[in-house]
C-alpha cells in the first residue's frame, strides 16, 4: 500500500472530476489557513509566488482576500487575491496547456486595477515558454510552491498548518510536480532496488504462479501473474520502497476476513511486510537470508490466494 492511503490531498483526488480545479482548490485551501492562522508561512509563500514583486514585511495576512474562479468580462483565472493595496491573479496549470490568449486578456484585467501594486502569475509544472513567461510578472513552478512550504515547515509551530503543509508537499511530491535532490546515493539505491526485485522475481518462480510480467509504472515497480485464476501483483511503491506489497484483484468482499491476514482495498485484497521493521530487520540480513524472506512473503500470500479461489 502506498502512504498515499494517508494523505487527505490524495484521499480527496480520487473522486475529483478535474484535476486542475482540484489541485487550484486544495492549494487555496493550504493558503487560506496559513492567512487566518500562519503568518509568517503565508508572507513567505506569497512572497515567491509573486516573484518577490513586493515588500510585504508588516502587512497583516487577513486583510488579504483569496477566491477562486472569479469571472471577468476578459476571462476566468484561477485564483485572485486582493488587498486594500495589492492586487495578484494566478493561473494555475497542471497538465493542461494555455488557451491563446489567455494572459493577454488576464493582463487586460490586471491593467485596469487602479492599484500600482499588481501582478500576473502564472503557476506551471513546467517552465513556459519565452512568449508565455514574457506576458506575466511572475513564473512561479510548483517544485518552488513545495520547496517554500518546506522551508516554513522548519520554523512553525502552529500543529495544523504543519500537517497541511507537509500533506500539500507530499501530495506535489508523489504526482511529480517536485522532486528531491538527487544525491552520490543514487547509483546504490537503484542496484538495491534492482537486487530487492530479482528476489520478488525469483519468489514468484518458486511459488509456480503463471504469467508472470514485469510491471513498471510510474509509482511501482514488480511483476504481475496469476495465482489461479485470480490477477496478482507484488513488489514495492516508489513512494516507499521499503514496505513489500502483494495485492490481489477483482476478489470477492470480506474475504479479508475469512483469510484472517490482509485488508481490503476497494475490490483488491492487499497484504504488505515492512521491511525495516524492528522484527524483520531485512536489511541488515544476509542476500541468502533475505532471499529467503521474500520467498516466504511471497509464498505466504499465494497461499491465501488460493484459498480465495476456493471461497469465490
Amino acid at each position: 500500500m502506498s502512504k498515499n492511503s494517508d494523505n487527505l490531498f490524495f484521499c480527496l483526488h480520487k473522486y475529483a472530476q478535474q484535476d486542475e480545479n482540484f489541485t487550484t482548490e486544495a492549494f487555496v485551501s493550504v493558503l487560506r489557513h496559513l492567512a487566518r492562522h500562519d503568518s509568517p508561512a503565508f508572507i513567505l509563500l506569497l512572497g515567491r509566488l509573486t516573484g518577490g514583486a513586493f515588500d510585504l514585511e508588516g502587512e497583516h495576512p487577513s486583510d488579504f482576500k483569496i477566491e477562486t474562479q472569479t469571472t471577468f468580462s476578459e476571462g476566468t483565472p484561477d485564483i485572485q487575491i486582493t488587498h486594500p493595496r495589492f492586487f495578484i491573479l494566478i493561473e494555475v496549470k497542471v497538465e493542461a496547456g494555455l488557451g491563446e490568449t489567455q494572459l493577454v486578456r488576464y493582463q487586460k484585467i490586471i491593467g485596469n486595477s487602479p492599484l500600482d501594486r499588481k501582478c500576473l502569475v502564472l503557476l506551471t509544472r513546467c517552465p513556459p515558454s519565452e512568449s508565455d513567461a514574457a506576458q506575466v510578472n511572475a513564473c512561479v513552478l510548483w517544485r518552488h510552491v513545495a520547496e517554500t512550504l518546506n522551508s516554513a515547515l522548519r520554523t512553525t509551530t502552529e500543529v495544523i498548518s504543519e500537517f497541511l503543509m507537509r500533506q500539500f508537499v507530499e501530495f506535489l511530491k508523489e504526482r511529480g510536480m517536485w522532486m528531491e535532490l538527487v544525491d552520490w546515493e543514487l547509483k546504490g539505491g537503484v542496484e538495491s532496488l534492482k537486487a530487492l526485485i530479482a528476489m520478488f522475481d525469483g519468489a514468484i518462480q518458486l511459488a509456480k504462479a503463471s504469467e508472470k510480467i514485469r510491471a513498471i509504472r510510474w509509482d511501482r515497480i514488480g511483476y504481475s501473474f496469476k495465482v489461479g485464476d485470480i490477477n496478482c501483483w507484488s513488489g514495492v511503491y516508489f513512494s516507499n520502497p521499503t514496505i513489500a506489497v502483494y495485492k490481489a484483484y477483482d476478489i470477492p468482499k470480506g474475504i479479508e476476513k475469512v483469510l484472517g491476514m490482509g485488508v481490503a482495498e476497494k475490490s483488491h485484497w492487499l497484504y504488505k511486510q515492512e521491511l525495516d521493521s524492528e522484527n524483520v530487520y531485512f536489511f541488515s540480513r544476509t542476500p541468502e537470508s533475505q532471499q529467503v524472506f521474500i520467498e516466504k512473503f511471497v509464498a505466504d500470500c499465494c497461499s491465501a490466494v488460493l484459498r480465495i479461489n476456493k471461497n469465490k
